[in-house]
């Protein structure tokens, strides 16, 4: 995976927060408790890039690969030439090209 994107500073402290925790969980590899806090901060805020990036992420980590497409599709909708969601993207496919 990339690497994280860093926090914005100018999002809201709870939703800082929220991340902040979930990143903590990712790096602990606890990726379902981290989801559940990104599940938070996406629900707080359901156009923030962070969040949904940090979603997909550990959509990938728990094998739900459909799921973290998903989400880099509609993030890709309306940030198209992003490289950090291209390159995940592209990471997710070819991880899905080699299952069985």
């Amino acid at each position: 995976m990339p690497d994280p994107i860093p926090i914005e500073p100018d999002l809201p402290s709870a939703l800082r927060d929220v991340l902040a925790q979930a990143c903590d969980l990712v790096e602990q590899s606890r990726f379902k408790q981290a989801a559940v806090y990104i599940k938070k901060a996406v629900n707080s805020d359901p156009q923030d890039v962070e969040g949904l990036v940090a979603m997909a992420g550990v959509f990938r980590k728990l094998g739900r690969h459909s799921e973290a497409l998903i989400v880099l599709d509609t993030l890709l909708e309306y940030h198209p030439a992003n490289s950090i969601l291209l390159d995940l993207k592209a990471s997710i496919q070819k991880e899905l090209n080699k299952k069985p």
